[in-house]
């Protein structure tokens, strides 16, 4: 979902700046967009083998239905409706709870207790469950959705749980590993992720900082390159937070994976200024 709207940004972008820094670049976009689909195909290709059949998504739970539902709004839209609406979870209503891994992976939550069939029904009607709880409860979930949003932008800690669950994988997936797995500091859950998480912290609050002032000493001397970095960084960590903390669940490890591109861009950004002041001093000693 990142990569091809990414490719839609540019795409959209592209009629208003091709005389300008996008000049020239049509080709390289079309590299991003085929590295976008072969991404996409190999994914497919690999549901089909698991699962027997093509798919994005796999057999995956209705975490958007799961969302609206932890949100609230999901939750008031079935208790109010279901006599008119007939919606999977109608005959659930008392079980729906406040939390969304509950609803999803709890031993009696709703989705793992529910059966196959009923299963189906949820994942058919999430779009249309979507809509119907937004056009019954706009300012609500518009106003929800946005506080998570936030949430997600700004969680982004390292850590590590090692639950049962992963535990017990090992007798499956890689029987060998798990007896040395088990005497790891990661499985006692002794390394030390607060330092680690409270520096990393710094570091981004420390590297925005960077990326205003450096920006503005930058001022008019941005290549095309670094415009275009900046470009898909930018709107790349936004929508990160806006796809996973408002369609799926608020998770340290959904903004972690992008949240590095943000050191990353000031970094950029004070190479290229000490470049500029290199080049300034060269050309007056000549």
């Amino acid at each position: 979902m990142l990569g091809a709207g990414i490719c839609l940004l540019l795409a959209a972008l592209w009629p208003i700046f091709r005389n300008g820094f996008m000049s020239g670049r049509l080709r390289a976009l079309g590299q991003v967009a085929a590295i976008v689909l072969i991404a996409a195909f190999a994914q497919v290709a690999l549901n089909s083998y698991l699962y027997g059949k093509p798919s994005l998504n796999g057999e995956r739970p209705p975490f958007l239905t799961a969302r609206l539902i932890a949100d609230g709004p999901g939750r008031w839209y079935l208790e109010q409706h279901c006599s008119e609406a007939k919606f999977a979870g109608c005959g659930r209503v008392r079980d729906l709870g406040h939390d969304s891994d509950q609803f999803l992976w709890s031993d009696d939550g709703v989705w793992t207790t529910s059966s196959s069939e009923a299963q189906e029904q949820m994942l058919r009607e999430e779009i249309p469950f979507a809509l119907a709880t937004l056009r019954t409860y706009p300012r609500a979930q518009l106003t929800i959705s946005g506080a998570n949003f936030w949430q997600q932008l700004n969680t982004f800690e390292i850590g590590f749980d090692p639950n049962d669950w992963m535990v017990q994988q090992f007798d499956e997936v890689l029987p060998s590993g798990k007896a040395r797995f088990l005497q790891s500091r990661q499985a006692g859950n002794n390394l030390p992720f607060d330092f680690i998480s409270m520096i990393q912290n710094w570091t981004v609050v420390a590297s925005l900082a960077l990326i205003v002032i450096f920006g503005i000493l930058l001022w008019r001397r941005w290549t095309p390159r670094l415009a275009g970095l900046a470009l898909v960084i930018i709107p790349a960590v936004l929508a990160n937070a806006f796809v996973t903390g408002v369609l799926s669940t608020v998770e340290d490890r959904y903004q972690s994976r992008v949240v590095w591109l943000i050191p990353f861009l000031s970094v950029i950004l004070i190479f290229t200024w000490l470049a500029t002041l290199r080049a300034a001093s060269q050309k007056d000693l000549h």
